[in-house]
């Protein structure tokens, strides 16, 4: 059950990756006599009325002491809980899910971009839990942007919101003031919100370690040059290449990285820095993203460098192999988990008072591509 809101506001169903049903409306409570009630109890003690209800039912994981403060404010109130109404069946929660700076070829999704796999994976979340999404696109850096009139935002439309990819910390301060929201991957320190995303320096970690496996004692990396903004996930992928070199007992060598610091070395130079790296002594390559490892893979062998014969590439992120070539040795971000996740996360949030904020990591997985081999003698 999903809704593409597009940023011209209109609905787009052609399936480019989702289909489009509408959700129906959550049906509201049905009205009871004026009498003391459950928000009333909640307002006192500055928590949700649902966790005032299942403090009272005995319900779900909620702390003792908060147990115990709710029973004695209902016993003051004098409390009387209403009679249960028979109700139609629930109908599923509805999430909204905010993608911004997406990557775009005339006003569509490119389908080379990363986030569109979460999409993917989200609406199969989405369809196995039993909870509706409402998808929309926003240019979140763009002047003058009106969040308040993203149909996605609107008030009343969804239970909770996933942030996909950065957007102007003060904006993300509003939105997690007016209810849960987990952020993929990217870090609002100054927001109350949940994030989830890939174990970036587990990855990057393991890489080095599967090349230094294989042979390899001089590894270079290649950072993605185009994470402008908001550079965290890159940050700490390139301190598990380093911790990576460290627990192998392997030298960092500061001319083998690029794109970490300035100077910023562009896709079109990036090939030729590579074959430099290798003439002098360098035999394996990690790039922070996997469209970089492409790039390497398709372009070096004009520049006498043979993949993975002269250089073995390792990859981060998962994305579809590119056109022509074979499948890159990669660590495949876990989508259809971390989405899982997030959607169980946000129904979570819904049911329970904030404590503390989250921020979970999970693991890649290993893919056995083509691109990686022992070195030569």
């Amino acid at each position: 059950m999903v809704t593409v809101k597009m940023p011209n506001g209109r609905d787009k169903g052609e399936g480019h990756f989702l289909t489009t049903t509408d959700v129906p409306a959550m049906d509201s409570p049905p009205k009871v006599p004026r009498r003391r009630n459950l928000q009333e109890i909640a307002e006192r003690l500055n928590i949700s009325a649902g966790t005032v209800s299942r403090a009272l039912s005995g319900r779900g994981e909620i702390a003792q002491a908060t147990r115990e403060k709710v029973a004695k404010i209902a016993a003051q109130l004098n409390y009387n809980p209403p009679k249960r109404v028979k109700r139609p069946a629930a109908v599923a929660q509805r999430f909204g899910v905010c993608v911004g700076n997406l990557c775009a070829t005339g006003g569509l999704p490119d389908p080379s971009y990363v986030g569109l796999q979460y999409l993917v994976e989200l609406e199969r979340a989405a369809s196995h839990l039993g909870v509706g999404l409402m998808v929309g696109f926003v240019d979140a850096m763009a002047d003058g942007q009106r969040f308040d009139q993203v149909p996605v935002l609107q008030a009343g439309e969804t239970n909770g919101l996933v942030l996909v990819y950065p957007f102007p910390e003060p904006i993300v301060q509003q939105l997690a003031a007016r209810g849960p929201v987990v952020s993929l991957e990217h870090v609002y320190p100054s927001a109350s919100l949940d994030t989830v995303g890939p174990a970036h320096s587990i990855d990057a970690m393991s890489a080095v370690q599967h090349l230094y496996d294989l042979g390899h004692r001089r590894i270079a990396y290649v950072c993605d040059d185009e994470a402008k903004g908001h550079r965290l996930t890159m940050g700490l992928r390139h301190a598990g290449y380093m911790s990576g070199l460290r627990r192998c007992g392997l030298t960092y060598h500061a001319d083998d990285v690029v794109n970490v610091f300035p100077p910023i070395v562009d896709k079109a130079a990036l090939p030729a820095w590579t074959a430099g790296r290798v003439r002098d002594g360098v035999t394996a390559v990690i790039t922070s993203i996997d469209r970089h490892g492409y790039l390497l893979w398709d372009q070096l062998p004009p520049l006498g460098i043979r993949v993975p014969e002269d250089l073995s590439i390792v990859g981060i992120g998962g994305i579809h192999r590119a056109a022509g070539l074979p499948q890159l040795t990669t660590w495949r971000c876990n989508f259809d988990t971390i989405s899982t996740v997030i959607l169980d996360l946000l129904r979570s949030r819904l049911d329970q008072s904030r404590v503390a904020d989250l921020s979970l990591e999970i693991p890649s997985v290993f893919v056995a591509g083509e691109s990686a081999a022992s070195p030569k003698a």
